[in-house]
């Protein structure tokens, strides 16, 4: 366990993890409070604790790294209705496989496109959730069309959601337009006839400039 191992040094665990093969490659992750069983090593992530005392000749207090993965609670919209997901894959709580090539392969540009942070990158095995190797969230993953990317928002944040049966709202990341008038351009495989083939209520709201024009401007 991490934790037990961090506390040894009055320091408290951060993340943990098994590698791949003797290195700083994630195979899974776990709890800090869970046993890592099967294996003679593990990857711990250890912070110093505000009263935890340092060893004698341990050097100054290590910075802490933004791309470490915070220990609170994640919240988020539902990874369901996160644009741009590759083949609808998601990960509880907040982690979903996603295309690389709009967002240069950053996991903290596709969080952002979203108006949520990133919390951790990586790079998938096989179109799914587990973990081949991880990568800071600033730093490109490259020669693959797809990345595992978790990031923290608002659990209203605002993204569109489908209709019970139909599938949500998914785009591209790119953004079109400008001002008032922009928005993210649907994905280029999503298409409105596939999300909506049953019955939907929609409520419109039209504003017509033309009597406004005629009408408070004109004197009409």
């Amino acid at each position: 366990r991490c934790d037990a191992y961090c506390s040894s040094f009055g320091h408290s665990c951060v993340a943990a993890a098994e590698e791949i093969a003797d290195n700083c490659d994630v195979l899974y992750t776990k709890r800090c409070d869970e046993a890592i069983t099967g294996t003679s090593d593990m990857l711990c992530t250890c912070r110093q604790d505000a009263a935890g005392s340092e060893p004698a000749g341990a050097g100054p207090e290590p910075v802490a790294d933004p791309a470490v993965p915070s220990t609170e609670p994640l919240t988020c919209a539902a990874p369901g209705t996160w644009p741009a997901l590759k083949d609808s894959v998601t990960c509880e709580p907040c982690a979903a496989l996603v295309r690389t090539e709009p967002f240069g392969g950053r996991c903290d540009k596709y969080c952002e496109s979203f108006g949520h942070t990133c919390v951790s990158a990586a790079e998938e095995v096989a179109d799914n959730c587990d973990v081949k190797y991880a990568a800071r969230c600033d730093e490109a993953i490259t020669g693959t069309s797809d990345m595992l990317c978790t990031c923290r928002g608002s659990a209203d944040a605002v993204i569109a959601r489908a209709p019970s049966g139909g599938e949500a709202w998914r785009t591209s990341g790119e953004r079109v337009g400008g001002g008032w008038c922009s928005a993210l351009k649907p994905a280029s495989d999503w298409s409105l006839l596939q999300s909506c083939g049953h019955s939907v209520q929609v409520s419109v709201l039209s504003y017509n400039l033309y009597w406004w024009n005629l009408f408070d401007r004109r004197g009409g």
